[in-house]
């Protein structure tokens, strides 16, 4: 009724039981709007590194289900502020600009459920494909979305000079397996890395 969002008892106690509540609480208090109990803000900053303990595959379940919905700014705002970052991806810890940029690419998707394989692509934007690679395996995940999401970052380093982009290289690309996502990371990138958006028209021209 407070719209608060608290543990039942210790919120120390209640994390060290499963860290992985820890993510759980970003993801109530991003989709449910809820404000967040001080005691059980500070558990989960203190307890954060032992989500290093906590299987891959049971951390990208919830990663999906805090940055997928249209409510994963927020989401991605706590797991910033908290520094929850670090210990979550190994071999991975985004600088304060890369958190930024990241922050800025989710606030400028459009506001829907995006595919799974866009959240990947947004967190490691700036990284080399063996760096995305290695990524993408530390988070368990399975090959059809490593693909796509290394399509997307591929793609949108092609597209860096749009205006350069032959039309054959881009039915190339609208013939891929996600010509929509494609073309709506790019524009939040663009926007997230300030650029502008004028080079983005001839490519939504050449989709007409």
């Amino acid at each position: 009724a407070a719209r608060v969002l608290r543990t039942i008892g210790d919120a120390t106690i209640r994390f060290d039981e499963d860290h992985l509540r820890i993510l759980r609480a970003v993801r109530f208090a991003a989709r449910l709007e809820l404000r967040i109990d001080a005691e059980l803000e500070q558990a989960a900053r203190t307890l954060a590194p032992q989500l290093r303990a906590i299987s891959a595959e049971r951390v990208w379940m919830e990663l999906e289900r805090i940055l997928a919905p249209p409510t994963r700014t927020c989401g991605w705002a706590l797991l910033a502020d908290w520094n929850i970052v670090d210990h979550i991806v190994e071999g991975w810890s985004p600088s304060d600009e890369q958190r930024r940029r990241i922050c800025a690419t989710f606030s400028a998707l459009p506001p829907v459920e995006v595919q799974a394989h866009l959240i990947p692509a947004v967190l490691f934007a700036d990284g080399s494909r063996s760096e995305v690679e290695a990524r993408c395996r530390a988070l368990r995940l399975s090959n059809v979305v490593t693909a796509a999401a290394l399509w997307l970052i591929q793609s949108r380093n092609f597209l860096g000079d749009a205006e350069a982009v032959s039309l054959a290289d881009l039915k190339l690309l609208m013939a891929g397996p996600d010509w929509p996502g494609l073309l709506a990371f790019l524009r939040a990138d663009w926007i997230a890395r300030r650029r502008g958006l004028e080079a983005l028209d001839r490519v939504v021209r050449s989709d007409g």
